[in-house]
């Protein structure tokens, strides 16, 4: 009896090696195995530093980066020609994309504002440049 219990210790041992092998070349298996799933990208304009109001943007401005492609808005410029020579409407921040709303053709100091102000329910506007009477 005492022999049946020495083998079956010894082949519990050897089983029991055996497992702790096959689970560190299952590990080691498993973080060599990267899967790399490519996402595709669009390029779109970004300005290279941060830019005032009113600052005529030139080439230098610019770079181009990509940009996940299904999460881009149409509104983000993707070519370069379309932002030079227009003009910073507010305030851009290093790398933020260059989109349709920040720029105008027209210098921003001659562009016509109206300011909307509403107080205890009543309306007025005020003309800010160089407005003509018939602002709203």
């Amino acid at each position: 009896m005492q022999y049946h219990r020495g083998i079956a210790f010894i082949v519990l041992l050897v089983g029991l090696g055996l497992a702790s092998v096959a689970v560190v070349q299952a590990r080691a298996l498993m973080s060599s195995t990267t899967v790399v799933q490519e996402v595709p990208t669009v390029e779109v304009v970004v300005f290279k530093s941060d830019l005032p109001r009113g600052h005529v943007v030139t080439q230098e401005d610019l770079m181009v980066m990509p940009y996940v492609e299904y999460s881009t808005p149409d509104t983000f410029l993707r070519e370069a020609s379309a932002v030079v020579g227009a003009h910073i409407v507010t305030d851009v921040a290093q790398g933020q994309p260059a989109v349709t709303n920040l720029l105008s053709l027209e210098p921003i100091e001659q562009r016509p504002v109206t300011v909307r102000e509403r107080r205890a329910g009543k309306t007025s506007s005020v003309c800010i440049a160089r407005c003509t009477g018939d602002a709203p």
